[in-house]
């Protein structure tokens, strides 16, 4: 996954509840990692730095260098560099402020118990260590004491600090604006005994990682802090600084390693579900944490080099590895793709447990957006069921089914430790369930899932077709997930009204498309369930939307499905890229492919140099800058190409290429090859990327949002299926059979081992104009390029 080291990223994941993935940060210079980490969804600003000093309290001010960044972590190594700030002023001579030579190295990582950690190692020479060298990690806590706001707008609480040998813990209070508080019990600790400690609570200043800005700058009277912990003051807002110490040591080779660890410890909320506060006391910094003794084991087979931390967090990753398909071929692109897919997704997975997020799934994104959210849960559904294990693929829909409301609707985000449901996302459930039961069949998961997928149906046909017209009303534009577009503004001046406020209503080609899937995939799993009048029921009511499609959204004029105003049931026109998903099933026919022809390959509407903007380019809100009306937006859907977008769209053009028109296939295998380019800076394949969009003539990703790792679309899916070439049977045919029938991508030789299916394994291998399949390791069938293979899966 992602092997390739990299100096432009610096996520740290692979843990459940923290990660480490400031969007704009501030402090990568800095030592340890002072920007926000995130505890799921909620930020806690500032994490921790540390500084090394001398016996007189003199510090080395460091600045860190060349780092190297893999999904197992950061490794760096450190510069002398010069600040007032770090010391007494005017301390600003490297050579005159501290004597000797020494060299640091620094690696950070997140384990998968969720510890945050910084491994530092220092070699220095005699002079240095004769001197004395001490290490002390520390930390600003704010307490806004309820007179102002963070950066965030978040108010916050510090408290009930407790100091000793092994750490500092303390009470961090999250008060976000109308959510209950959040409180979290925070440890920073190192791995050996401290030999002192301190808390100092001070009137606020900047929160900062420069030691000139702690209670504790200035020479030291003895070496170490204070070892008190002073928490009162006249007012209560300000920071606390949180600081433990510990003197450095030569060890062999001359050079000492020291582990700095920030862990969340437990938590509790007005509302939480699953978890209590973790009773932590004057105990807890008295006996050593758990991890210390896995870490300790590792520690004495490595002696003191630089990397024990990586090695564990390397070894988890590459266990991540084993349970997915492994993809090597002649394209770089396509490779860089294929395993950045698989680490992003590890990434932002939980596992379930905590509150309301009873089961594993996937985040859409990092920071705030790291929910299940049910619009991109969808799409991680189709690529996670190419894992081994299906749990986190069938734990993405038991999470919503697991918070469906009365009403029969699911929320559109779950948060771990609130019912707060303040939206609600339209999402492809039928489309997903079907495609994750081709390759994982499991009649008992289908059952489960049926009687909760008929009352999402039902609530649709109530609240969302109260004409009984077979097409389905979207009420806000952010309930697409597709906000800000012409489309809307097509039935309301003011559709694109900040906040969700329910402002419209539109008859959506998506919301229609996705009604008309999730009926057929209730039809067929009725009739396995022989649940056979409710299958003939779904079924009719399927065909229903599809005649009310191709009558009513459909215009022989223009050729194009759109979106239907309910006031007067007229079409309004608009051209969005939704236009094409009817082709994502069979309501679209061979008389509508004049909309693929016509709009979608024409460059001056959708087939630009990097396809395909969610609005046509001919729109007259089009703005491919990422503008509207002349502001430059966070997630503007009128000009922008969207991951998810294309994600669908290659769907619809795939299966018409198929079904309907193979001349449109070399289209198809164009789109693929763009479509993966477009998400790489500066056209590096050794730098793989997804955001949340992209420019539609340069390629350029929105780096201003800062939200890289974005999964909020599905691509692995359509590489094993279209570049290896394993052709599903169509989800409503129940047909076993498989076809093996890769796209013309100019590939020289691909090789993709481990591809689950129903039960079996299979390697596909293809080099010059041969290729061959294997079923759990043994050829079954072999042949030339350009002829599809067939197999049957027994």
């Amino acid at each position: 996954m992602n092997r390739t080291a990299r100096s432009d990223k610096w996520y740290l994941g692979g843990g459940d509840r923290l990660l480490w993935a400031p969007a704009l940060p501030v402090w990568l210079d800095h030592p340890g990692c002072w920007d926000e980490i995130h505890y799921f969804n909620h930020a806690i600003f500032p994490c921790f730095t540390w500084t090394l000093l001398d016996s007189d309290g003199r510090p080395y001010p460091l600045r860190r260098g060349r780092w190297r960044w893999s999904p197992a972590g950061i490794s760096s190594s450190l510069e002398p560099t010069a600040s007032p700030l770090h010391g007494a002023a005017g301390d600003t001579d490297i050579d005159e402020g501290f004597s000797g030579e020494v060299t640091v190295w620094e690696n950070l990582a997140l384990t998968a118990d969720d510890l945050l950690c910084c491994e530092v190692t220092v070699d220095a020479d005699d002079e240095a260590w004769d001197r004395g060298l001490h290490f002390v990690a520390w930390s600003a806590q704010p307490d806004t004491g309820g007179l102002y706001v963070l950066p965030d707008g978040h108010e916050t609480r510090s408290s009930d600090f407790v100091a000793g040998p092994w750490g500092i813990v303390w009470t961090r209070t999250l008060l976000p604006p109308n959510w209950p508080p959040l409180e979290l019990r925070c440890r920073l600790a190192l791995d050996r005994e401290a030999e002192s400690w301190s808390v100092q609570f001070s009137e606020g200043t900047a929160a900062q990682p420069w030691w000139g800005l702690t209670p504790w700058s200035g020479p030291w009277d003895q070496p170490g802090l204070p070892g008190e912990v002073r928490q009162s003051g006249n007012a209560p807002h300000g920071l606390y600084y949180a600081g433990v110490h510990s003197p450095l040591e030569p060890g062999s080779g001359g050079r000492d390693r020291i582990m700095t660890v920030f862990e969340v410890l437990g938590e509790s909320g007005a509302e939480a579900v699953a978890s209590e506060l973790v009773e932590v006391g004057a105990e807890a910094v008295r006996e050593p944490p758990t991890w210390i003794s896995g870490f300790r084991s590792v520690e004495e087979n490595s002696g003191d080099a630089p990397g024990l931390l990586l090695s564990v967090t390397r070894h988890a990753w590459e266990e991540s590895e084993l349970g997915v398909p492994g993809l090597r071929c002649s394209d770089p692109f396509l490779e860089a793709a294929w395993d950045h897919r698989w680490y992003a997704l590890k990434l932002l997975e939980g596992g379930g447990g905590h509150g309301r997020q009873l089961h594993p799934s996937v985040g859409e994104g990092p920071g705030y957006f790291r929910v299940p959210i049910s619009y991109s849960g969808h799409a991680h559904m189709r690529d996670l069921r190419w894992r081994h294990d299906p749990a986190v693929a069938r734990g993405t829909l038991r999470n919503f089914i697991a918070n469906q409301l009365e009403d029969g609707s699911f929320p559109g985000r779950i948060y771990h430790h609130t019912d707060r449901r303040s939206d609600f996302y339209l999402a492809d459930w039928g489309g997903a369930v079907m495609a994750l039961d081709q390759v994982h069949p499991d009649a008992a998961f289908l059952e489960e899932v049926y009687e909760p997928l008929t009352r999402y149906a039902a609530w649709f046909d109530r609240e969302r077709d109260q004409e009984g017209s077979g097409l389905y009303d979207v009420v806000t534009h952010f309930e697409t997930g597709q906000e800000f577009m012409s489309r809307y503004m097509a039935v309301h001046s003011e559709a694109d009204t900040v906040g969700w406020v329910d402002n419209i209503r539109l008859k959506a080609v998506d919301a229609t498309v996705y009604m008309y899937r999730l009926k057929r995939a209730l039809a067929r799993i009725a009739e396995m369930l022989e649940m056979h009048g409710d299958a003939t029921g779904w079924d009719a009511g399927a065909d229903r939307i599809a005649e009310a499609v191709r009558t009513m959204m459909w215009d022989p004029d223009d050729q194009w499905f759109s979106d239907v105003d309910p006031r007067s049931m007229e079409r309004t026109g608009v051209k969005a890229a939704v236009g094409f998903y009817p082709f994502m099933t069979d309501i679209a026919g061979k008389e509508h492919l004049p909309a693929l022809w016509e709009h979608l390959l024409d460059p001056d509407k959708f087939w630009t140099p990097w396809p395909v903007p969610a609005t046509s380019a001919d729109d007259p809100w089009f703005d491919p800058d990422a503008r509207w009306k002349g502001k430059r937006m966070n997630c503007p859907w009128n000009g922008r190409v969207w991951p998810m977008t294309n994600s669908h769209v290659f769907e619809a053009l795939a299966l018409a290429s198929r079904t309907l028109d193979e001349s449109l296939t070399p289209h198809l295998a164009d789109f693929l090859i763009r479509f993966v380019m477009m998400l790489f800076t500066d056209g590096d394949p050794e730098r793989p990327n997804t955001f949340e969009h992209y420019h539609p003539y340069t390629g350029q990703a929105c780096f201003y949002r800062g939200v890289d790792d974005y999964m909020h679309s599905w691509l692995n899916d359509l590489i094993v299926r279209f570049a290896v070439g394993l052709q599903l049977p169509l989800p409503e045919s129940g047909e076993a059979d498989l076809t093996i029938d890769p796209l013309d991508l100019g590939l020289e030789q691909f090789t993709c081992r481990g591809i689950p299916f129903r039960g079996r394994i299979l390697d596909v291998v293809s080099i010059d104009d041969r290729i061959s399949v294997s079923i759990d390791g043994r050829t079954a069938v072999e042949g030339s390029l350009g002829e599809p293979l067939h197999l049957i899966i027994e």
